[in-house]
C-alpha cells in the first residue's frame, strides 16, 4: 500500500537483543510472517541462542558468577 514499513534485518536485530518473546508472539498468536521459511528460521535461531545463554549461566560455573 505504500505504507512505511521495518526492515526484517532491523526487526532481527531486535528479535536478536532480546525481544525474541515478541517475535515469537507475533509469529504464533498473530501469525506474522508465518509464511516466510527465511523469518521463522531467524526466529527460531534466535530463541535457541538465548536459551542455550540461559542454560549457560544457569549450570555452567564460568557464567553463574557473573551478576
Amino acid at each position: 500500500n505504500g505504507d512505511w514499513r521495518v526492515q526484517e534485518s532491523v526487526l532481527h536485530g531486535f528479535s536478536l537483543l532480546g525481544g525474541w518473546p515478541g517475535a515469537w508472539f507475533a509469529q504464533s498468536v498473530l501469525r506474522h510472517k508465518t509464511r516466510k521459511p527465511s523469518v521463522q528460521l531467524a526466529v527460531k535461531a534466535t530463541t535457541a541462542l538465548h536459551c542455550l545463554a540461559l542454560l549457560a549461566w544457569l549450570i555452567w560455573p564460568p557464567f553463574s558468577r557473573l551478576p
